[in-house]
C-alpha cells in the first residue's frame, strides 16, 4: 500500500509496520548515528590499549637507556669544566665554573641533581644502587636497575688530570 506523506514523499507501509521513503537513497541520520557510535568505540577502546601495543622499554623496572644516555652527557660535560671533585659511594660534588656546587646523588628510587644543596632534579630512574669510586683524574659509576642490570661509565675531570701531572 503506497500513501502520500504530509511533506509529499510517497510512503510505502511493508508488511512489519516499517516506513521506508522511496526517494531517499543517501546517508541517513540513523547510519550516522551508528557510524558515530562505533568510531567513539574504537577511539575510546584505543587509549585504554595503547600502553599494551607500544612500549618504551621491554622492562619496566630497567633503566631507560635514553635516559641513560643524557644522563652520563650531562654528568660528563659538568665534570669536565668543574674543580674540587667529592667523590663518596652514593654521591659526587664538585664545584662548576660559575663557583656554584653540583652534587648527584641517589635519592629513593632515583639519581638527582641539586645545586648548591637545593633543587630536585631527577636525572635517572628505576635505580636500585648506586656506587661511585674514585679513579685517577674522576669517579667510576656504577648503577644497578631495579632488574638487577648492572650499567658503568667513568667520568674525568681535566682539572683533576692536570693536579695529578
Amino acid at each position: 500500500m503506497i500513501k502520500l506523506a504530509s511533506n509529499g514523499k510517497a510512503i510505502k507501509l511493508g508488511k512489519q509496520n516499517a516506513c521506508i521513503l522511496f526517494e531517499n537513497k543517501g546517508f541517513t541520520f540513523l547510519n550516522m548515528l551508528f557510524s558515530l557510535s562505533i568510531v567513539v568505540i574504537i577511539v575510546s577502546s584505543s587509549a585504554i590499549l595503547i600502553p599494551y601495543f607500544y612500549r618504551i622499554s621491554e622492562r619496566e623496572n630497567d633503566l631507560n637507556l635514553l635516559e641513560w644516555e643524557v644522563f652520563l652527557q650531562q654528568t660528563v660535560i659538568e665534570m669536565r669544566e668543574g674543580t674540587n671533585l667529592i667523590v663518596e659511594p652514593e654521591r659526587i660534588s664538585f664545584t662548576s665554573k660559575s663557583g656554584r656546587i653540583i652534587e648527584y646523588e641517589k635519592y629513593g628510587f632515583l639519581i638527582r641533581r641539586q645545586v648548591d644543596g637545593t633543587g630536585h632534579i631527577i636525572c635517572l630512574r628505576n635505580v636500585k644502587t648506586i656506587k661511585f669510586e674514585p679513579i685517577a683524574g674522576g669517579a667510576a659509576l656504577t648503577v644497578t636497575s631495579m632488574t638487577d642490570n648492572e650499567y658503568r661509565c667513568s667520568i674525568r675531570n681535566f682539572h683533576e688530570l692536570k693536579a695529578m701531572q
